[in-house]
């Protein structure tokens, strides 16, 4: 069976700091919604922050999901 090199994957604070740029980036778009008075740029600008708060939802959801794996299996 093949070793796998953990050292180019990327940490849990890695995994974290990505959540919170998403989070930023939603704020980005968020003042966008609310400055812009083109209706179409607001309209994508709508999915954008949609899809933006999904992803990370999901990634939230697998971070404290694995955080709640891991502690469970050092007990």
């Amino acid at each position: 069976m093949r070793e796998e090199d953990t050292s180019k994957q990327p940490s849990e604070d890695d995994w974290w700091t990505t959540l919170r740029v998403i989070l930023e980036i939603g704020s980005s778009i968020k003042f966008i919604i609310n400055t812009s008075s083109d209706h179409i740029i607001v309209d994508q600008a709508e999915i954008a922050y949609e899809n933006t708060l999904k992803l990370a939802q999901i990634l939230e959801r697998i971070l404290t999901t694995d955080n709640v794996v891991r502690n469970n299996k050092e007990d």
